[in-house]
């Protein structure tokens, strides 16, 4: 096609038309929305002003009454407000606060029962249902009191008020589950178990699960099985939840979360592999919180039917729950992976993406909170020593020369992370061998000065003790020389001395030991509790 000048022309004309009328169109509808957006503000701060303007407008009578109704109903003094209403009977379901609570909310709040029984003789279903600034009728406050009398009392004669949300949408039933309300929350759930909505269901089963509620837990969820897959909304499912849950206690409690965690998996198995996968990856791997937290329960009951989870390495360091055992010193969950031999024979042959083998990551630095199982930085040398040896006796032989990407071996590589903490430990068995000479020093002067100036005094003529005859006096003797023994002991190397004292001194170890038990018991457990026997 040709064009010609004046075609081209009338072209350009007409592009440059539809541009000023397009950018016209869109300049007006946004200063319209700009306008709108400035007249919503104006109408909300002219509504915020006027309830201002409300408030302090407010009589000095009206403003010292309401002050009385709110001490009454915080004191549960039903008559001083009685009186008040009988001659204010509009001041009944007023706001007294300034967060808008009314008197049925100061009293559900105070747990005042008798109190508010006799008010809601006195109001209407709209009073009730009153909420606060933060969208809270009286119920919210009643909950958090225990008491399921006073919950009944101000849900009677409008039951549908359980199910009324506040501001962050959260029901009654669900904040008494984050309080651990036991009998509140069951009672809540009779109430109101065929009006709650699935979202409201989930958020309750997570808050049941996080406080301990298992019992109700299982109710729910075999009313609702479908809960076992529904995130909440924070995007976690009650299987996120109770991987940060410690499953070991053998109490009727964990046994009932056990059966929780049985019934939630049974549903998520039926899904497709890629739907389970998801379900475990977001928003976070709940495998790996698991193994964090050595919660063996809930991992041999996920791996019992799901074998490949063992084999699920996490996105940022390429680490099974395997090398997770390993690094952060997970004895129990180290056992339950390696009795199954056959996987874990493959297993120890992974590296993370620095080239550490199973050896390298135990010869790591412990985590400072596992290193304070035991007090005292010999101690801890000494615990780092024993597993470094338990996971080496199960590694094979290649693996303990291997070298990750900066050329250290697990020995080299233990030797350079633990340099700090052998030093440490060297000052601090200086410093307690010094502290124990000191204190053996003084016993031992303090007890030869008592040998010597007996209590009582002696006989000038005999030189004998005035109370040598008294059952005491021998006491003190007796005592005197054991204490003067044992403290030389301490101090005098000499061989037979150990051996005379240690007959004739039990007496004051015991005390000794006694005084420091935490410290004994420490290096005792240490030293024979700590071999980490590992099965072959």
């Amino acid at each position: 096609m040709r064009y010609t000048r004046q075609s081209c022309t009338t072209a350009i004309r007409s592009f440059f038309f539809k541009f000023s009328f397009w950018s016209c169109v869109l300049y007006r509808t946004r200063e319209t929305k700009t306008k709108m957006s400035e007249s919503t503000s104006l109408s909300k701060q002219l509504k915020e002003d006027k309830r201002k303007e409300s408030d302090e407008q407010l009589p000095a009578e009206t403003i010292t009454r309401r002050l009385k109704l709110y001490r009454a109903a915080l004191n549960g003094d039903w008559a001083v407000a009685k009186d008040i209403y009988d001659k204010y009977e509009g001041e009944i379901g007023v706001e007294i606060t300034n967060h808008g609570k009314t008197a049925l909310h100061v009293a559900a709040e105070a747990n005042r029962i008798d109190f508010v029984k006799k008010l809601l003789k006195r109001m209407s279903a709209e009073d009730l249902a009153k909420q606060n600034k933060i969208g809270c009728t009286a119920v919210f406050y009643a909950v958090a009191s225990e008491s399921v009398e006073l919950v009944k009392a101000t849900m009677k004669g409008n039951e549908g008020i359980a199910t009324l949300p506040d501001n962050d949408g959260m029901l009654p039933i669900v904040r008494a589950a984050s309080l651990g309300r036991t009998e509140v929350v069951e009672f809540l759930y009779r109430e109101t178990k065929n009006s709650l909505k699935d979202d409201d269901c989930i958020e309750l089963l997570v808050q049941l699960i996080e406080t301990g509620l298992y019992a109700v837990a299982l109710q729910l969820l075999h009313d609702h099985r479908y809960l076992a897959t529904k995130r909440a909304k924070n995007k976690e499912t009650a299987l996120h939840v109770l991987a940060r849950k410690n499953l070991g206690d053998k109490d009727r409690k964990n046994k009932e979360a056990e059966t929780l965690v049985e019934s939630l998996w049974e549903e998520v198995i039926l899904l497709s592999k890629q739907e389970i996968w998801e379900l475990i990856e977001q928003p976070r791997e709940l495998i790996h919180d698991a193994a964090d937290r050595g919660n063996v329960q809930f991992l041999s009951i996920l791996i019992r039917e799901y074998p490949d989870l063992m084999w699920k390495a996490d996105k940022k360091d390429n680490y099974t729950i395997f090398h997770i055992a390993v690094k952060n010193r997970l004895e129990d969950l180290f056992k339950f992976i390696y009795d199954i031999k056959p996987i874990a024979d493959l297993m120890v042959d992974c590296t993370d993406e620095k080239g550490n083998n199973i050896l390298h990551l135990a010869g790591e630095l412990a985590p400072q909170h596992r290193l304070n199982v035991v007090s005292g930085s010999a101690l801890q040398m000494q615990r780092e020593l024993l597993w470094f040896k338990a996971v080496k006796d199960v590694v094979p032989p290649k693996l303990r020369d291997a070298k990750n990407n900066k050329g250290l071996t697990p020995k080299a590589l233990f030797s350079k992370e633990h340099e700090e903490l052998k030093r440490n430990g060297e000052t601090w068995m200086k410093d307690t061998a010094s502290s124990c000479m000191i204190v053996a020093t003084l016993i031992a002067t303090i007890v030869f000065a008592a040998a010597i100036t007996v209590p009582g005094g002696n006989k000038e003529d005999t030189g004998l003790p005035f109370f040598r005859q008294k059952a005491s006096f021998k006491i003190f003797a007796v005592s005197n020389v054991i204490s003067l023994v044992a403290s030389s002991v301490s101090i005098d190397g000499s061989l037979w001395i150990a051996i005379l004292a240690t007959v004739i001194s039990s007496m004051p170890v015991i005390l000794f030991v006694k005084q420091h038990f935490r410290f004994f018991y420490d290096v005792l457990r240490s030293t024979y509790a700590s071999h980490y026997p590992i099965p072959k």
